[in-house]
């Protein structure tokens, strides 16, 4: 678990760095070029660039074009309300893998999400979500997708959630060996004779919920990454063909990163 929490970190912050503070190349509206290390790029449009040991403070009036080295171009705009009007609606992809329940037959389930957000203020976006989650049997999640940024800024902490519904889209991989080993257990809701009356299992699928931690760097207007750490609870429901039904709680770590475009 360690190694892949490592690995993202480590990633996230490699491209974070890079994009926020890396060499490039500003244009201005009178057509001068001033190439150097990018120190600065604030939301107003504003931008700060070290040159030829000199450190120069762009307003956003007087920037046409920010290009960093790595491919990334922006055009800067100056007028809030055009900004905000243009920016209000964005796209985020996650992928990543839940951590936890040894008794999974996959020990590190992959999940794949994709939602549409509306930034409702500066600071808290929501949004609706899909994907795909290989867990026993492969679910199709339908979920509402929350996020609190403690600063309107490039780089910023969050909080986010996920809550909604999975839907499973293949036939069910669990049987009821899978639940009752050797076919018993001392319970009222397990009659004795399960393990003879229960001949398989039907998933239906089942609530989710997924709060969680982490960051949000925006390397351009437009695009930008997340690295979320949070905790995923589901519960699946599996019913028999004698109307035998049974919840299943699958308690784990989620670990996502993911690219926010718009």
């Amino acid at each position: 678990m360690k190694r892949y929490i490592i690995l993202i970190v480590t990633v996230f912050f490699a491209l974070n760095t890079f994009a926020q503070k890396g060499r490039g190349q500003v244009n201005l509206t009178n057509g001068s070029k001033v190439k150097g290390l990018i120190m600065s790029w604030k939301d107003n449009g504003d931008v700060i660039i070290k040159s030829h040991g000199n450190i120069w403070n762009f307003e956003s009036s007087m920037v046409d074009t920010v290009f960093y080295f790595n491919g990334i171009t922006a055009n800067p705009v100056p007028d809030e309300k055009i900004k905000t009007k243009n920016f209000r609606i964005f796209n985020q992809a996650e992928a990543g893998v839940l951590i936890g329940n040894p008794d999974n037959e996959r020990n590190l389930p992959f999940v794949f999400n994709y939602s549409v957000n509306y930034k409702a203020t500066e600071k808290f976006n929501v949004g609706l979500g899909t994907g795909i989650e290989f867990l026993k049997e492969t679910h199709m999640p339908v979920f509402a997708n929350f996020q609190y940024r403690f600063r309107n800024a490039h780089f910023t902490p969050a909080l986010f959630l996920k809550a909604g519904y999975q839907i499973p889209i293949e036939d069910t991989r669990t049987s009821y060996r899978d639940l009752v080993p050797d076919g018993y257990i001392t319970s009222p809701n397990w009659p004795d004779d399960l393990y003879y009356s229960v001949e398989s299992l039907s998933a239906k699928g089942g609530v989710l919920v997924n709060p969680g931690v982490g960051f949000t760097s925006m390397f351009s207007r437009s695009f930008g990454i997340s690295c979320v750490l949070g905790y995923r609870y589901s519960r699946l429901r599996y019913e028999a063909d004698n109307s035998y039904k049974i919840d299943i709680d699958y308690n784990r770590l989620s670990v996502m990163l993911g690219i926010i475009f718009n």
